[in-house]
C-alpha cells in the first residue's frame, strides 16, 4: 500500500504548502477585483495612446471574427500621430459579465471630448472593442 505523498510531508513543508495556496488565493483574487476591471483595461490602453505606445496598446484591441480592427502597422501609425493628451474615466455601465460600457473624457490641445468605449471579456481579459469607418465594431 502506497502513503500520498502530503501524507508523508513533514508539518513545516505542509504549513509552507499551505501558505503557498494562499499567497496564491490572495493574488489571484487582487488581479482579479483590483487589477482586471474594464475601466482599468481601458485606463492602461489610453495611457499607452497618450504616451504614443501603439504596439503594446495594440494588445487590448478586441479583435475577433467579424468584429472591426484595423492592421497593426496603422494602428501603431495613428498611435503615433495621436493628438491626445490626456483623459478621465467618468462612469461605467455595466452590459452583462463579458461587455461593458466606460464612458472618457478625451482631453485634446484645442477640446474636450465625451467618447463611449465598449469593453469585451475575452478569455478573463478586457479588450476595448474598435469602431470602424462606418461607426460599426
Amino acid at each position: 500500500m502506497q502513503i500520498s505523498p502530503f501524507i508523508q510531508m513533514g508539518k513545516r513543508k505542509k504549513a509552507i504548502a499551505g501558505f503557498a495556496v494562499l499567497l496564491a488565493a490572495i493574488v489571484y483574487a487582487f488581479y482579479t477585483f483590483w487589477y482586471n476591471t474594464p475601466e482599468k483595461a481601458l485606463e492602461r490602453y489610453l495611457s499607452l495612446i497618450v504616451s504614443k505606445q501603439g504596439e503594446e496598446a495594440y494588445e487590448y484591441v478586441y479583435k475577433e471574427s467579424g468584429s472591426y480592427y484595423p492592421k497593426r502597422g496603422d494602428f501603431v501609425h495613428s498611435a503615433k500621430t495621436t493628438k491626445l493628451l490626456d483623459f478621465k474615466v467618468l462612469g461605467v455601465t455595466k452590459a452583462d459579465n463579458t461587455s461593458t460600457e466606460v464612458k472618457v473624457l478625451l482631453q485634446f490641445a484645442r477640446l474636450d471630448k465625451e467618447k463611449v468605449f465598449t469593453m469585451k471579456k475575452v478569455f478573463g481579459k478586457w479588450q476595448v472593442v474598435l469602431h470602424g469607418p462606418d461607426g460599426n465594431g
